[in-house]
């Protein structure tokens, strides 16, 4: 089995539940974040785990080389961090830095990590999550379960027409709803 987890922040989540639970049966779990010191955290989380690659990466709509990346000074925050300045002004952070972070597209990293087949993709990226799968050829590739945070489809808070474009090009690719986590939806073939 391969999981890849775009937005992993510090691994403390009820993905790393699944991946404990089905150990043995995974190939490769790639952990994606595009925050340093969050990642640091998530190769701590990570540690018993061979089967983990970490990648200090943001995923992004397009091919990008690199983004700013918007992160709350206060540490507890982190997974907050967002390519949109004003994703955290709305959750109420006024005190954060920005840096610069390598960016790639979502068909990018699979491809440059000869990823052809995805069982479990897990997108949170504060924002960004229907505008990667709408902007992704998902029929390129083998993905058997697409799980990812629908909070913030268009905008802080908002679901509008991302949202729906996205369950939309999902349902016609014959992807049916299941069980997800925590302000997330999930859809399996």
């Amino acid at each position: 089995m391969t999981i890849v987890q775009i937005g992993c922040n510090d691994g403390k989540d009820h993905i790393l539940d699944f991946c404990i639970n089905n150990k043995e049966s995974i190939e490769e779990i790639h952990l994606i974040e595009p925050n340093p010191e969050a990642l640091e955290d998530c190769k701590q989380t990570y540690s018993d785990f061979k089967q983990a690659r970490f990648h200090n990466l943001a995923i992004v709509q397009n091919d990008a080389d690199s983004v700013e990346l918007h992160i709350p000074r206060t540490k507890s925050l982190n997974a907050h961090a967002s390519t949109f300045a004003n994703h955290l002004t709305a959750h109420g952070h006024q005190d954060f830095n920005t840096i610069n972070v390598p960016a790639t597209s979502l068909a990018g990293f699979l491809d440059s990590n000869k990823i052809e087949k995805c069982d479990r993709l897990y997108i949170d990226t504060e924002g960004l999550d229907c505008e990667i799968i709408l902007n992704f050829n998902i029929q390129k590739y083998n993905i058997s379960r697409i799980e990812f945070e629908t909070l913030h489809s268009d905008g802080f808070l908002a679901k509008g027409k991302n949202y729906k474009y996205c369950i939309e090009k999902l349902k016609t690719l014959g992807y049916k709803e299941t069980e997800a986590g925590e302000y997330n939806e999930a859809y399996e073939l």
